[in-house]
């Protein structure tokens, strides 16, 4: 056996993004020249919380979760972000299901599939390879996610918003 590690999959380069709680490092855009919104306000948010201002940069976090129509893994950050600056949303936005994940153990792996509220998903294939869907106006496919998010809806009212930082790992194997 060589020392050697595998080379990432586009499945494992997406993965830290599906949730909405990528670490701030790794959220922020780089090498853009001149990013658009709400990338610039990220920016300008992580240079102040790096300042040690964090005060300013949660007044930017909030503006970027209450802004219309953002993408919802954006707005998904943004909070996480705000909570980890000690800004719990209100217990009106807190529960809302911006987003689903499902996750199905598949040959000592996992197959992920997350849909959001803005009608975008994505398909983690245990294989490494990825769907990435974007085109909110394609009937079925916004009709199956509108489904899929109002059951993960009832889910939510059900047993609460999660309080922990970080959901637990998934076990590298089944058997």
């Amino acid at each position: 056996m060589s020392g050697r590690r595998k080379a990432p999959s586009p499945a494992d380069a997406l993965r830290q993004f599906i949730y909405g709680d990528a670490p701030l490092d790794e959220w922020v855009l780089r090498d853009a020249d001149d990013p658009d919104e709400p990338w610039s306000s990220f920016q300008r948010a992580e240079r102040l919380a790096r300042a040690g201002q964090p005060d300013e940069a949660a007044k930017i976090w909030q503006q970027i979760a209450l802004a219309e129509r953002l993408e919802s893994r954006q707005t998904l950050q943004a909070w996480h972000f705000l909570r980890q600056a000690g800004y719990p949303p209100p217990a009106d936005r807190a529960q809302v299901a911006l987003g689903v994940v499902a996750v199905m153990p598949v040959h000592s792996a996992h197959d992920l599939l997350a849909a959001y509220q803005d009608g975008t998903a994505r398909y983690l294939n245990y294989s490494g390879k990825v769907v990435i869907w974007e085109d909110p106006a394609v009937a079925e496919i916004r009709s199956a996610i509108d489904d899929w998010l109002a059951t993960g809806q009832v889910i939510a009212n059900a047993i609460g918003p999660w309080e922990q930082s970080a959901l637990p790992p998934l076990a590298d194997t089944y058997g």
